[in-house]
């Protein structure tokens, strides 16, 4: 059976990790030190997705102090230095990240991380969990000047990984990941457990597995239906 993809990439947070208890601790201790409330669990994950200077917004928005750059600055300051001391503290890989990784690299299928965390949390989150060496490539929300869902990080990574759109999954939770690689011209599939700014996975328009560890037999038939035209 020919394999219908030579790279697969993946997101991070809400995809391959449950990140999101780290960076809602980080961001209630920024916005209670800078006098502000501390939000709700949920309420600050519907925020996560587009990077940490849109999250930063969107909290502050919350709170009506949207229109006041130093604040933004400040709060976006402790953030970073809060989720600092706690990356790891809480995440953990979600169920099948692993052996799903680990198949797919042992089918000699190119691996990519595209995500809008920074790159330095990209990769301690990757370090703190075993899961570096998968990766031969990140492409990082402050490794370009644009972000998804702009195609850009996907069109970069098919580059460094020598793949073509065409030929290459991209693994994602949110809108923001299903609109960059359409943008991009490669295949998207999305997780059911991820963060996806609060809207239901259903509505992505996309197909949906419920654990990662579905993903190499989801593969599979995307093999089969190439080879019979469908």
């Amino acid at each position: 059976m020919t394999r219908p993809y030579d790279a697969v990439l993946f997101d991070l947070d809400g995809t391959l990790l449950h990140s999101a208890p780290d960076i809602v601790n980080a961001m209630n201790a920024s916005l209670t030190a800078n006098g502000l409330d501390a939000l709700p669990s949920d309420r600050l994950i519907s925020f996560i997705g587009k990077g940490t200077p849109v999250l930063v917004a969107r909290a502050l928005e919350a709170q009506g102090r949207g229109g006041d750059p130093a604040l933004a600055e400040r709060v976006h300051a402790g953030y970073l230095a809060a989720y600092s001391e706690r990356i790891g503290e809480r995440g953990v890989l979600f169920e099948g990240a692993r052996d799903c990784l680990a198949t797919l690299a042992g089918r000699g299928i190119a691996i990519g991380i595209v995500t809008n965390k920074y790159r330095r949390f990209t990769e301690t989150a990757l370090a703190q969990h075993g899961i570096a060496d998968y990766p031969s490539v990140i492409v990082a929300g402050d490794s370009l000047p644009e972000r998804k869902p702009r195609p850009e990080p996907l069109l970069h990574a098919c580059r460094a990984l020598g793949a073509t759109p065409a030929r290459t999954l991209m693994v994602g939770d949110s809108v923001n990941d299903a609109e960059a690689a359409r943008a991009a011209g490669c295949d998207v599939v999305c997780v059911t457990h991820g963060y996806n700014e609060g809207r239901p996975p259903e509505t992505l328009g996309t197909p949906l597995i419920h654990d990662l560890a579905a993903l190499p037999a989801w593969i599979d038939g995307r093999a089969a239906d190439v080879a019979t035209g469908d």
